[in-house]
């Protein structure tokens, strides 16, 4: 029977209605207020939350020194940030007795209670007590629907156990891994609710409470518990820390503050138990204060992975408020995050303003607890919380400490916030709490006072702890007795080893001396990497020696530091800074290399070996003097003696290093270094007698040292010539000089203001037979690029005498008609009214001092490893912020950096560089290292080759100009190739003379402009990557490797200088001036004419370039002679010997021996010719 349409219409209304009622059922759920019932806590200076708010109305300070029980302050302490396993602050936030535990109140035995994290037993305790607080007994809570919800992310226990095998008991991961924290509390009080562990870094307890509010809300639960802890039980996170230089030296934040310098570590636990309200009122709980809001949101693709957001704080602070039902003019306090650090605190009070700064009547109050008591980390939100309750239910606003001025980046407007100085008597109703982790992750809590209510439940009379002390884990300390010194003892698993080296304690290492310089041995730096690594370590590979350590009066401390993941590494201080001696990692081990003994060689004495070791400048006393016997040779037999062995110590240094001598027997004469080796196993313990096989392969030898059995295997040993080793770096300004008319020589071609694809076509037409060739400009075009394309000409082919000549209008044509008639002996001119100009190079004495750095610095190729280098120099030099700008997305390599994915050369360049700078501290120094390489030689050489090398440079370098901001410094990374030229390299040549001209063009604007002529880089940059055979070349040709310290260095004495353009590069000058170009005229020392028999000369010259000298009737294209070697060995004879060899002489079969024999002819020929 169907109903009547109005019987249909009445049942329709009721559904309406029920269904109405259901969503604002849900609705009202979904924004259920939560109430704060009890909350326990154990901070820096208060042990309760009754002592924390003593501490805060009281305006203390709880930041201390660093407890004796954690690890050694001044042993561990640096303040120089880059100090390896060296921690930049000896104050911080710290609690008591966090080794005492009320085992037996939990059921707990002893010894599992020995193997748990110290921060397991404190949030134990802190449950325990906070659910006192609430008046309910925690023994009487089994089997209810109550869930665990807490933040932890210290992992010190963890590494402390899993580092050594003989610790992993029964009981070691439940007491380690995080997830047992909250898993251990529902278990010893037997809670059914959820239970889990948050991990989301500073925000992770805050997070954890919020995930608490939504399961409450949800009804996953009818009663939570929230809260997280962090203790510092080991000084590695401090270290990290320290080296991303996030801490403030004084372990004090300060926020807010124009003191601002990083934030203080601080540590502790709290706890909050939760219900919702209702349930509360019912149950007539304590109400201490009312979640009315929360919510989460992440950062995404910020400045950087640990760089904050403004838009995610706003957007979560306004999520949150709106999860409350509220207006942001209802929040009278903020518990800011407030850590203190020069990029966090602007942006959060920027945030703090676009939320808050409309529609006020009353200031906003903005603190941070982190002033008192440090920032706890994974606990740090919970501890805000607790903080903003105290607030609530005190009825007043604590101070934040170390607040005198505001900090000068943070522009509030007419926003009325302020940082309160003072306690100040007025009650909140509402306060906002912050938590943002450095993972992004961000979390907005919103407090209510309570409601007024009836009487409460009675408190319960807390059961006082009852605790006994558990010893914590800590790592086994390192043994050795090779040195006077001491072991750093360390809780977690790293290893350091402190060795002193005395003259007056060590006198045998006056024994060894290189230039007359008492250096420390390779072979102690590998004594003192094994000191280091685990117990036990017979292997190690990727040993790297780099500055060597050079004994004067005074004592060296040396530091050799293991660390977890098997890396190790020896420095020394430095007056301020720290320098890298060694570095290696631990190896599996490896079975003994398989080395035959030569067979027939002439064996040298000990006084003879000794003797020629001294003439290569290496001076070696009795405890040098191991080997006995020695058959020289591309494989070479040594007899070593045995040595007196050291006590607790594996073996005596000097063995070691009688057996690295040894390779010195395969080697020409001529001073070397060691300067790394692949690997190295010890199969047996080291002492004498040894026998010890060397073999060298080009630069690399193997060497095996057996007694009745193999006892050392040395793989891969690379050494470096003693004048590379020593390379400093030359300091010289580039300037056009006057210079007297050319020499006559044959007429040139001249092309007029080319285009480099016209200047190409006459390079290609003039190459055969070879024709002398010029580009002439006068003053358009591109110009400079003619210069650095005749310069690269001048070295890949001197037979066509290229030469560009820039005109100036006024110049007399008489000047023209004589360069182009002249020898073409410079390669870039310059012709004015006043006469003729050449480029020169003018040595600078560096003056003292460092570049000072601030605001925000831009780095194109900021994610090279050039880029890399130079963002920790501005770092080091007081930038806030880094804009790392690379053709590819990467993470930003430091915490101060943001990373762009541009390429510079795009058109859009500029306006994507601008708008990236929106939001960063204001733009201070621009340093534009972004560069390509595309090497071809000259016959393969297009324009679109050239122009895709020099577009980085130069277009790259316009859109920076192009930018509104206006810096202090605008460097351009440039290259020495601009004025040397090579083989090859026409296009980089001419792309970085385009940057030295652009320097020039932006300072006749009155604009700041610098352009950097590198030259070779050691470990980083273009030239690292080389191959065997260029870097070979390059060595050759004179350029050798800077250490990357050393570089950056010059680089404050370059921009100090006020020069445009610098030259910073290091030469073997004997080497360079042989085919060194006119621009290095004043730097070029006094040389005399090389003597001696031509073949010796051509020998000399032939390893220079290949590294070796091929056996007779070998070709030297069968040794790895390629076309560049060929023309660089070409030009040198040729100009050596005023032969005219062509490449044809050299690639077509010839050996060592028929080489010199045709130069020898020539020469006599040369020499008839011109009597």
């Amino acid at each position: 029977m169907s109903l009547a349409p109005e019987d249909r219409m009445r049942e329709a209304v009721r559904t309406i209605q029920a269904l109405r009622r259901r969503v604002d059922e849900l609705s009202a759920a979904r924004n259920t207020p939560i109430a704060v019932i009890g909350m326990a806590c154990r901070f820096p200076g208060a042990d309760s939350p009754a002592a924390l708010w003593d501490l805060l109305a009281q305006g203390r300070d709880a930041v201390g020194p660093i407890p004796a029980d954690r690890w050694d302050a001044e042993a561990w302490h640096s303040a120089d940030p880059d100090a390896p396993g060296r921690i930049t602050f000896r104050e911080g936030g710290f609690i008591t007795d966090v080794d005492a535990f009320d085992a037996a109140r939990f059921g707990i035995a002893a010894r599992e209670a020995a193997g748990m994290d110290p921060q397991h037993r404190l949030l134990l305790e802190l449950a325990w007590q906070a659910l006192e607080a609430a008046a309910l007994k925690p023994d009487a809570l089994s089997g209810s629907a109550t869930g665990v919800f807490l933040g932890l992310n210290a992992g010190d226990h963890l590494q402390a156990v899993m580092t050594d095998p003989a610790r992993l008991g029964t009981h070691a991961l439940a007491g380690a891994v995080a997830s047992l924290a909250a898993g251990r509390i529902a278990y010893a009080l037997g809670l059914n609710g959820p239970a889990l562990v948050v991990d989301t870094a500073c925000s992770s307890s805050l997070v954890a409470t919020h995930l608490a509010v939504q399961a409450l809300r949800a009804r996953e639960c009818d009663m939570a518990l929230a809260g997280g802890a962090h203790l510092m039980l080991a000084p590695q996170v401090s270290i990290a820390l320290s080296r991303a230089r996030m801490m403030a030296p004084d372990g004090r934040c300060k926020a807010f503050d124009a003191s601002a310098d990083g934030f203080g570590q601080g540590e502790g636990g709290g706890m909050v138990v939760l219900k919702r309200l209702a349930d509360a009122e019912a149950a007539g709980d304590p109400v201490l204060a009312v979640i009315r809001g929360a919510a989460l949101n992440q950062d995404g693709r910020s400045a950087g992975i640990t760089a904050p957001s403004l838009g995610a704080q706003q957007a979560v602070i306004r999520a949150a408020l709106t999860d409350a039902g509220l207006a942001p003019a209802d929040i009278d306090a903020i518990e800011a995050h407030g850590t203190g650090t020069a990029l966090g605190d602007p942006v959060e009070l920027h945030a703090l303003a676009a939320v808050f700064g409309q529609g006020r009547t009353q200031p906003l109050r903005v603190g941070s607890l982190k002033t008192n008591i440090g920032h706890t980390a994974a606990a740090a939100g919970i501890a805000g919380l607790i903080k903003a309750v105290l607030m609530l239910d005190r009825g007043a606003v604590p101070a934040s400490l170390h607040f005198r001025r505001l900090n000068p980046h943070v522009d509030l407007g007419a926003a009325p916030i302020e940082v309160p100085t003072a306690l100040l008597a007025e009650a909140p109703k509402r306060v906002g709490v912050s938590g943002f982790g450095f993972s992004g992750t961000n979390a907005h809590l919103v407090l209510e006072a309570p409601p007024a209510l009836p009487a409460r439940r009675a408190p319960l009379l807390p059961v006082p702890l009852s605790r006994q002390v558990f010893p914590r884990l800590r790592a086994a300390a390192p043994e050795t007795a090779l040195f006077p010194g001491r072991v750093i003892d360390s809780p977690a698993a790293a290893r350091q080893v402190e060795a002193v080296l005395d003259l007056a304690l060590l006198p045998w290492l006056a024994d060894h001396r290189v230039q007359g310089r008492i250096v420390v041995p390779g072979a102690v730096m590998i004594a003192l990497l094994l000191a280091a690594a685990p117990p036990g370590t017979t292997a190690l590979a990727d040993i790297a020696f780099a500055e060597p350590v050079v004994l004067e009066a005074a004592s060296v401390r040396l530091v050799a530091l293991g660390e977890p993941d098997g890396a190790l590494r020896v420095a020394s201080r430095a007056g301020s800074g720290w320098l890298s001696h060694a570095t290696a990692r631990v190896a599996v081990p490896a079975a003994p290399l398989a080395l035959a003994a030569p067979l027939t060689e002439t064996t040298d004495t000990r006084a003879t070996w000794i003797a020629h070791l001294a003439a290569l400048g290496i001076d070696i006393g009795p405890t040098f003097q191991g080997i006995a016997r020695i058959a020289r040779g591309e494989t070479t037999q040594a007899t070593i003696e045995a040595l007196p062995a050291i006590p607790g110590a594996p073996f005596h240094p000097a063995l070691l290093d009688a057996v690295l001598q040894a390779a010195g027997g395969t080697l020409p004469a001529e001073p070397v270094l060691p300067i790394g080796i692949a690997r190295l196993d010890l199969h047996a313990p080291l002492a004498g007698p040894l026998t010890v096989t060397a073999r060298r392969q080009g630069e690399v030898i193997d060497l095996l040292a057996t007694g009745d059995a193999p006892i050392a295997s040395i793989h891969g040993l690379a050494i470096r010539r003693l004048a590379e080793a020593q390379a400093a770096p030359v300091l010289a300004a580039l300037s056009w000089v006057p210079a007297p008319p050319p020499a006559p020589g044959p007429p040139a071609t001249a092309i007029e203001d080319p285009s480099l694809g016209q200047a190409l076509a006459l390079v290609h037409r003039s190459l055969s037979p070879p024709a002398p060739l010029a580009f002439v400009t006068r003053g358009t075009g591109c110009q400079a690029q003619l210069h650095g394309l005749a310069t690269a000409l001048a070295a890949e082919r001197p037979e066509l005498r290229a030469r560009a000549i820039t005109v100036a209008p006024d110049a007399p044509p008489a000047l023209l008609r004589a360069e182009l008639e002249g020898d073409g002996a410079e390669p870039s001119v310059m012709l004015r009214a006043e006469g003729r100009f050449v480029p020169r190079l003018a040595r600078i004495d560096p003056p003292g001092g460092q570049v000072a750095l601030s605001g925000t610095v831009l780095i194109t190729g900021g994610l090279g490893g050039i880029g890399r280098q130079a963002a920790r120099w501005a770092l080091d030099r007081g930038a806030q912020a880094l804009l790392l700008i690379g053709r590819t997305a990467a993470e930003a390599p430091f915490p101060q950096a943001r990373v762009l994915a541009c390429d510079i050369a795009a058109p859009d360049a500029t306006a994507r560089i601008a708008q990236a700078l929106s939001g960063m501290p204001p733009l201070h120094t621009i340093i534009h290292a972004a560069g390509v390489l595309d090497d071809a030689m000259i016959e393969d050489q297009t324009e679109a080759r050239m122009q895709r090398v020099i577009a980085p440079k130069l277009v790259g370098a316009q859109a920076l100009h192009a930018l509104p901001q206006r810096p202090e410094h605008f460097l351009l990374f440039g290259s020495v190739a601009s004025v040397i030229g090579a083989a090859g390299q026409a296009g980089y040549a001419a792309a970085n003379a385009a940057l030295d001209a652009f320097a020039l063009q932006r300072r006749a604007q009155g604009l700041p402009a610098q352009s950097i002529l590198w030259g070779r880089w050691a470990e980083v940059g273009m030239a690292a990557a080389l191959d065997a055979a260029r870097a070979t070349r390059v060595s050759a040709r004179g350029l050798l490797p800077m250490a990357p310290d050393r570089a950056m260095a010059a680089l404050d004495a370059a921009i100090l200088s006020q020069e445009p353009a610098v030259m910073i590069a290091a030469f073997d000058w004997a080497r360079f001036a042989e085919t060194a170009p006119p621009a290095f005229a004043p730097l070029l020392p006094a040389t005399t004419m090389s003597d001696g028999p031509v073949r010796d000369q051509v020998a000399d010259l032939i390893r220079q370039i290949l590294g070796e000298v091929p056996p007779p009737g070998r070709a030297l294209v069968a040794c790895g002679l390629d076309s560049l070697m060929a023309m660089d060995l070409r030009n040198r004879i040729n100009r050596r010997f005023g032969t005219a060899l062509g490449l044809a002489d050299l690639l077509g079969g010839a050996d060592a021996e028929t080489l010199a024999a045709r130069i020898e002819a020539e020469a006599e020929e040369t020499e008839v010719l011109t009597l």
